[in-house]
């Protein structure tokens, strides 16, 4: 069984509400310019998907091309000959986000010595989180691990709505916003979808800001 089909198998029978976005056309263009191989889970979903939704389309993975619902891997790691976004760190590769403007990222060095590991940017701390685990791992866990546990202070009441309304490029700021006193009280801010890349780059301002 190919790492795709096995993929497929262990997500048709996940609690976690998963969709592959198939990639009908796959080639290795892009895996020889990242240097991986279909042989890697990486590279299986990088090859054979364009994006991997999670929880109601709450949490999304990059795959090799956009999709209606998620930008490419290419767009969120200023691939050449794609539109580029501001302040992408280098030493790391962006895999997915979520639409509250969390982001997840492979260690390549910007975050020091744990290589190889998934670290997740909270828009509620404005921080970078070890997740303490490679990317194989953190699909499986994406499969059958505890996402509502790791989500439970970003859902509010009846967030299926807006969060069904936001499509490729997009995610959902807050105001108050999350990482505020205030914003702790989700059900109580005001929600409206933004240009993701926006989101972006105003977490990383407001992270300078308050490490001034």
């Amino acid at each position: 069984m190919s790492l795709i089909e096995d993929l497929i198998t262990q997500i048709e029978t996940s609690k976690n509400n998963i969709e592959i976005i198939k990639n009908d056309c796959p080639d290795n263009i892009l895996l020889n310019i990242l240097q991986i191989t279909d042989r890697s889970t990486l590279g299986t979903i990088i090859k054979f998907t364009n994006g991997i939704l999670i929880k109601e389309k709450f949490l999304r993975l990059f795959g090799g091309n956009d999709s209606e619902w998620t930008d490419s891997i290419k767009k969120w790691n200023n691939i050449p000959g794609q539109e580029n976004i501001d302040n992408i760190p280098s030493g790391c590769l962006f895999i997915g986000f979520d639409v509250v403007g969390g982001f997840f990222a492979i260690n390549g060095g910007y975050f020091g010595q744990e290589l190889g590991k998934v670290y997740y940017f909270a828009p509620d701390t404005l921080e970078w989180e070890n997740l303490n685990m490679g990317y194989s791992d953190f699909i499986s866990w994406c499969i059958s691990g505890n996402v509502d546990k790791f989500y439970e202070s970003f859902i509010w009441k009846n967030s299926e709505e807006i969060i069904l309304n936001t499509k490729r490029g997009q995610g959902i700021s807050f105001y108050p916003v999350l990482w505020s006193k205030e914003g702790k009280e989700i059900n109580k801010t005001r929600k409206k979808i933004v240009p993701l890349k926006e989101l972006w780059a105003l977490n990383l301002e407001m992270k300078e800001k308050i490490n001034v």
